[in-house]
């Protein structure tokens, strides 16, 4: 199944609002549901988009403030980020991160982790 070449909504939106309020780039590192959901197009219906690290990490928190649970983006849009902070990941991960919809313009960069030379041919 192909990717779609836009991010469907909500989370376009979303992720459009938060990109207009951060101050410099960053790179949200994704895994779960949302992963699931908008890039594979499967039917999982989830309302956070799980990330395993955000950098640079001294964003973490105002990034969270501004997206995460009870945020006013989570407020507008009914979906927010989720830091995970437990999970069992590969080594050497960060090799295998693909940009989910790569934006000229964002400062909001959303990875995900794909694990498989099939998934990344799945996503291309």
């Amino acid at each position: 199944m192909p990717r779609p070449e836009v991010m469907p909504e909500p989370w376009n939106a979303f992720f459009a609002d938060l990109d207009s309020v951060i101050p410099e780039e960053v790179h949200l590192h994704c895994l779960g549901g949302f992963v699931i959901s908008v890039c594979y197009g499967m039917e999982r219906p989830t309302d956070d988009v799980d990330f395993t690290s955000l950098h640079p990490n001294d964003q973490n928190e105002r990034v969270l403030s501004l997206a995460g649970e009870g945020s006013p983006l989570r407020r507008k849009h009914k979906v927010y980020l989720q830091r995970v902070t437990v999970a069992n990941l590969p080594e050497g991960y960060e090799d295998r991160l693909i940009e989910m919809f790569p934006l000229k313009s964002s400062r909001a960069r959303a990875t995900l982790i794909a694990g498989r030379q099939a998934e990344r041919e799945i996503l291309a």
